[in-house]
């Protein structure tokens, strides 16, 4: 989203990890324009770094970035040691810990905003670019259960079926849902007619007791039971 918001605009992306002396180069070179960090987990625990981003994510309209020290490298690429930006930044991390006072300054300066998205808009962004029908209509059924819903779910299910895994089982397995998904089986096997021949067939193929059946049975109707009544209807 921040790339599309971005297109066409020059602008500095940091991803992945980068030294504190390598930022301060790419900050003088895109001084002015936007930054994006992404995926730089050491941002807010490097100690150098820290003071960096306290400079770069100042609340005055003009930034002074300090190296600190003479650098026989900054001279070679005929950078200075400080320099004045305007620069406005955003950092997308998927952590972050508030070990000292300099990281609860540096989260000061900035508005920080908390993004945990339902597994049901997660699936709802997917649909505009997964072309795979099947996959979606399997995640759209189990939504509820889904503990941590995230884009690459659905790329690995997308890979596993291409390469022929059972990706259905791997991802019941993942959801921690592997008996739910036993029972969903068995209330879909025609040659059982009633609960106590599928509680049956649960305990012969290992799932548990009877009660255990009965106690993912309610879960299973919970998780979806309704959406599987308005597709049989």
């Amino acid at each position: 989203m921040v790339r599309a918001g971005m297109e066409g605009r020059r602008y500095l992306h940091i991803e992945g990890h980068m030294t504190a002396m390598k930022m301060h180069i790419n900050l003088y070179r895109y001084r002015d324009e936007p930054v994006v960090i992404d995926d730089e987990d050491t941002f807010h625990a490097d100690p150098r770094k820290v003071n960096q981003m306290k400079s770069l994510c100042n609340t005055e309209p003009v930034k002074t970035i300090n190296w600190g020290t003479t650098s026989r490298l900054l001279d070679d690429h005929d950078i200075p040691e400080s320099f004045q930006t305007i620069s406005k930044v955003m950092v997308i991390t998927n952590h972050v810990t508030v070990a000292s006072p300099s990281t609860a300054a540096l989260f000061d300066r900035g508005t920080v905003l908390s993004f945990e998205p339902a597994a049901s808009e997660v699936h709802a962004q997917v649909t505009r670019w997964l072309d795979d029908g099947e996959i979606l209509s399997f995640f759209e059924r189990w939504l509820r259960i889904i503990p941590s819903p995230s884009m690459r779910l659905y790329t690995k299910a997308r890979e596993m079926k291409a390469a022929g895994i059972d990706w259905r089982h791997n991802l019941m397995q993942l959801f921690r849902a592997a008996k739910l998904w036993l029972v969903d089986e068995l209330q879909n096997d025609p040659a059982l007619n009633s609960e106590e021949e599928r509680a049956t067939a649960f305990a012969t193929r290992r799932g548990g007791s009877r009660a255990t059946y009965y106690r993912h049975l309610k879960r299973w109707r919970k998780a979806v039971g309704d959406w599987t009544d308005a597709r049989r209807s």
